[in-house]
């Protein structure tokens, strides 16, 4: 009656969220959770799953890490007939279910919020290529610009590895280039959070 849960930080709002949710259905239907930090360690993802293995849990229900870029080691889940749910970043997806939003779909809207607002200039922080929401919402930001008829301009494109401080690194990069961008678009919470920071530490007002 135990459900392992993998996040890659604890501490950020969303995955606080998620756990939260997690916890409060699954004592409903009499489960217990264990939670497990992969703190985007890719090795310590791999460890988390074997841990969990060895407690005997029913299911696990996890995000990937930002670090993750093969996933044999879910091959002992697929082996041991042991169900894996992913939510948000996911992979596999012909052979495990997932959790996610319409990625594409909602930064296109968010693009076309931001021009009905009077933006020309909007900038978007992405995250590592190879996560899928990375990949997705990337696409539907660019597909957002096509439907306002706004050239994409590769200086306001900027990547992190999705830490508060690379983060702050990329937002940095955005207002020092030749034109100051009206609006910034980030992949996460965590992203747009710490470039807040970072705006209003340059002296400019976020209305």
């Amino acid at each position: 009656r135990t459900i392992g849960v993998i996040v890659p930080d604890l501490v950020t709002h969303f995955y606080a969220s998620i756990i939260s949710g997690i916890e409060a259905y699954a004592k409903q239907q009499g489960y217990f959770i264990l939670i497990a930090s992969s703190d985007e360690s890719s090795e310590k993802e791999a460890e988390s799953i074997s841990n969990l293995l060895k407690t005997r849990v029913e299911g696990i229900i996890m995000c990937l890490s930002q670090e993750t870029e093969t996933f044999e080691h879910f091959d002992s889940l697929l082996n041991n007939e042991i169900p894996l749910v992913f939510f948000d970043r996911i992979c596999r997806p012909n052979e495990f279910p997932s959790v996610v939003v319409d990625n594409f779909k909602a930064a296109r809207e968010i693009v076309n919020h931001l021009h009905q607002q009077g933006c020309r200039r909007i900038a978007y922080i992405n995250g590592p290529a190879h996560l899928n929401i990375s990949k997705e919402r990337l696409a539907g930001y660019l597909q957002g610009l096509d439907d306002c008829n706004l050239r994409f301009d590769p200086q306001w494109l900027a990547t992190c590895n999705l830490s508060r401080t690379d983060a702050r690194r990329a937002t940095q990069m955005l207002l020092n280039g030749h034109t100051l961008p009206d609006a910034i678009v980030g992949i996460n919470d965590t992203v747009i959070f710490a470039a807040m920071k970072e705006i209003k530490k340059a002296g400019i007002s976020i209305p």
